[in-house]
């Protein structure tokens, strides 16, 4: 969440395009990063639903890249779209999936450590 804050914050103060540009290719990268271990994770335990799982990552993903240059042209609709998205996010995939894959961890514990 620090990194959203970050972004949002670039857009409130003013930042220029050049620098809410990086500020989301880092948001990115560690997303990209973030769902590759969380993926090898629920690989290594064998969650059953880990198929589902990458699908929901791969759409997150490529909603995300749609804002790929799109924050220096119309700045506001880029944040929109963003909160928006990490706020369905929030709502659909964090709060019920994530839990599920922690369940299935928790009562693997073996495989999970």
């Amino acid at each position: 969440m620090d990194m959203v804050n970050a972004v949002y914050r670039k857009v409130t103060d003013g930042a220029t395009e050049q620098e809410l540009n990086q500020s989301l290719a880092q948001l990115k990268r560690h997303t990209e990063t973030h769902f590759a271990e969380e993926e090898a994770f629920m690989t290594r335990i064998g969650f059953p639903d880990v198929d589902m799982h990458v699908k929901e990552h791969n759409q997150f993903l490529t909603r995300l890249r749609s804002l790929d240059g799109r924050a220096g042209k119309d700045k506001d609709a880029a944040v929109m779209d963003l909160m928006g998205l990490l706020g369905s996010w929030w709502e659909s995939h964090i709060r019920d999936q994530d839990a599920k894959v922690a369940a299935f961890a928790k009562s693997n514990k073996k495989k999970a450590a």
